[in-house]
């Protein structure tokens, strides 16, 4: 979720006073180097009647699209604070799921591998690349969320490993871009699978 800007607006209680609060995006990951999605919304209050349990002020969020990738039926959450190191007040929202419909991507990276692309060639590496709209989990109890890659007729798949660090076209800054889809659960395990042309990750 990438949001460019946020505005944000009070609606005070019968016969009171809710000034116009102000709005600002940050990003949950922010590094010299590397700046993140902004996906957090840092809302500061103004001048107010205090909120008791019979003045309840109703504060409106505009400015808000949907993330580009989608993203699975989920809630919002809010902290409240009267301080930066305060305690912190959090809720989330009720009422219907935010849903938009996740966009997934895969492709084959042009920019690295494909030595060997030619008829009568084996052992070919291709390097392939997941943008996926929504995380992904898989419960305990369940069989598993899987991805698969399905090759061309005439070829098969034989094995599958993460990149390497140094490899063209990988992104190295910042915590996202790494490559990797091999870590599970904590420990180093093979979840790939091979049947022909088609090599299937599981969670």
């Amino acid at each position: 979720w990438d949001v460019p800007s946020c505005l944000v607006s009070c609606t005070p209680a019968a016969d009171q006073v809710c000034a116009s609060p102000t709005c600002a995006t940050e990003s949950v990951v922010s590094l010299s180097s590397f700046r993140g999605h902004s996906n957090v919304l840092r809302v500061v209050l103004g001048e107010m009647t205090n909120i008791t349990d019979s003045v309840q002020h109703t504060f409106a969020l505009r400015r808000l699209r949907g993330p580009s990738g989608g993203t699975f039926p989920t809630r919002l959450a809010a902290e409240l604070r009267e301080t930066e190191a305060g305690r912190v007040s959090y809720v989330e929202s009720s009422g219907s799921f935010i849903f938009v419909v996740p966009r997934h991507v895969g492709s084959i990276v042009a920019a690295a591998g494909n030595q060997l692309p030619f008829r009568g060639d084996t052992g070919n590496v291709l390097y392939v690349r997941f943008q996926l709209g929504a995380s992904l989990s898989a419960s305990p109890v369940s069989e598993g969320v899987r991805l698969q890659v399905q090759l061309p007729p005439g070829y098969t798949c034989r094995y599958a490993e993460p990149v390497v660090p140094s490899t063209p076209g990988l992104r190295t800054e910042g915590p996202q871009g790494r490559g990797d889809l091999w870590w599970r659960r904590g420990i180093w395990a093979d979840p790939w699978t091979f049947s022909g042309g088609v090599c299937t990750y599981t969670l």
